[in-house]
């Protein structure tokens, strides 16, 4: 159970009723040159709820506002303009909250962020003006000079500005505020974070870590309990939302080990230990892990990762490009060239089209791809060499796998019957030549009236083989 408190004496709070909240509107004021700030103010006395926002200011969205409505306390939400982590701002913004302070005569103050407002949130709980009760932070950054970390990815830091390093702040510590920290050991760009809280010292901070990926709070919102959360904050009161989501040591041990994958994805070679992380559903953690294992050339590692990763949805904004550079080096093995390709057919068949206008498309399609996916191929095969490629490794494959896939791919095409059946058999071996050209047959009947043509290439191929013509009833 959760005790949102501090080393001083708290108070008890309630839930105010909703309307309560229609009559008190936010103002809305700039704190700085790159900050937002909306701000509700009730009476003197009441907590003060301090929130970072997480990404930049979307300033059509009502962030915390409807969970906030009902919360007995006065409250100010810092929204970013840029991924800064409210680096920019950050001597204003710690006055305007001793301003916010003082004139609300605030009998507690506590602080909320996530995940850039995570590292904000433990930011101004170390300050020693206005000192906090309780800082929480939801899947915060620790260091943001980490070259892996999302803050040097997103390249939105202002230049030469200090970055305070958090695990060295928190062990230093000796004031009276309370620190709850929440770390996803699902995501492995917090994987950093993690490894890194296992590094805090300080009496004062209570880390949590969760089997879920860096979506904490919205998996609380979604589950009806992050009103709750903040309720219980400004009160003092216990809280259980977290339970639901505890990791296991296992869980931890894992997150810390993938730090390694997280390097090497970005250029650094690591000794990386085998992960137990069947049970982790981020797409971004597995195409991490692929990109570490390309770079290492451990294809069979890359092959894996990639797969698990698309069927999480990494391509549902475009095909991963890493996966198309991969399709196109040399270095890649044809057969995972394949596999990349056959992957396109099933995630992104934009994707299709181009990696079949790249110079190494034909000696993909002439090699390892598969009978299906190669059936599959025919009618998206935009480029002429890669279709007629297709064509011909369909026509050399043996009569015995050429199923309805197949007759299906040649009559979208559009090739003439009498030729695929005749082709088709030559290429069969001898006691599987007359069961495809029958099959191939009864499955076009099935789609098309059949032509004299292709009755006639029936009747041949039979006769080839020494078969007896079929009678007219058949």
């Amino acid at each position: 159970m959760t005790i949102f408190t501090s080393l001083r004496s708290s108070p008890s709070g309630i839930l105010r009723p909703p309307a309560a909240a229609a009559t008190t509107p936010e103002s809305t004021l700039d704190v700085g040159t790159n900050t937002l700030a909306r701000e509700r103010l009730l009476q003197p006395g009441k907590p003060l709820l301090v929130v970072f926002g997480p990404g930049e200011l979307d300033a059509e969205r009502p962030v915390y506002r409807s969970l906030l409505a009902p919360v007995d306390c006065n409250y100010v939400i810092f929204q970013s303009r840029s991924t800064d982590f409210f680096i920019t701002d950050w001597a204003a913004i710690v006055a305007h909250v001793r301003t916010l302070a003082a004139r609300s005569a605030a009998r507690r103050i506590v602080s909320w962020g996530f995940s850039m407002g995570g590292y904000a949130s433990v930011r101004l709980g170390l300050n020693q003006d206005p000192i906090l009760d309780c800082s929480v932070a939801i899947t915060p950054h620790f260091r943001l000079d980490a070259p892996v970390s999302r803050a040097q990815v997103l390249r939105q830091l202002p230049d030469n500005a200090e970055l305070p390093d958090l695990v060295d702040a928190l062990n230093r510590s000796e004031g009276p505020t309370r620190f709850r920290i929440y770390l996803p050991t699902h995501s492995i760009r917090d994987t950093l974070h993690v490894r890194d809280a296992q590094q805090v010292a300080s009496a004062n901070a209570d880390i949590r870590y969760l089997n879920v990926d860096h979506g904490i709070e919205v998996k609380w919102k979604e589950d009806g309990s992050l009103r709750s959360a903040f309720a219980a904050l400004v009160s003092g009161r216990p809280w259980s939302g977290d339970e639901t989501y505890t990791a296991s040591p296992v869980d931890i041990a894992t997150a810390v080990a993938a730090v390694d994958y997280l390097y090497q994805s970005h250029g650094e070679l690591r000794p990386l230990q085998k992960l137990d992380d069947e049970g982790v559903m981020e797409a971004e953690w597995h195409l991490q892990k692929a990109r570490a294992y390309r770079a290492g050339q451990d294809w069979n590692g890359f092959r894996g990762a990639a797969f698990r990763s698309l069927q999480l949805g990494a391509a549902r904004g475009g095909f991963p490009r890493v996966y198309r550079e991969a399709f196109e080096e040399s270095r890649t093995p044809p057969g995972v060239a394949a596999a990349i390709l056959a992957w396109t057919l099933r995630y992104d068949i934009e994707a299709t089209r181009e990696l079949l206008e790249t110079p190494r498309a034909l000696e993909i399609i002439r090699g390892p791809l598969e009978f299906d996916d190669l059936c599959y191929l025919l009618p998206f095969a935009t480029a002429e060499r890669a279709t007629t490629a297709a064509q011909q490794i369909l026509f050399r494959c043996s009569g015995a796998k050429a199923g309805d896939l197949g007759v299906f791919a040649l009559a979208v095409v559009g090739l003439d019957m009498a030729d695929a059946v005749e082709r088709l058999a030559h290429g069969a071996a001898a006691n599987n030549v007359h069961a495809t050209a029958d099959a191939l047959f009864a499955r076009l009947a099935l789609m098309r009236a059949p032509s004299a043509s292709d009755r006639e290439a029936w009747q041949r191929t039979r006769a080839a083989i020494g078969l007896p013509p079929p009678s007219p009833e058949t």
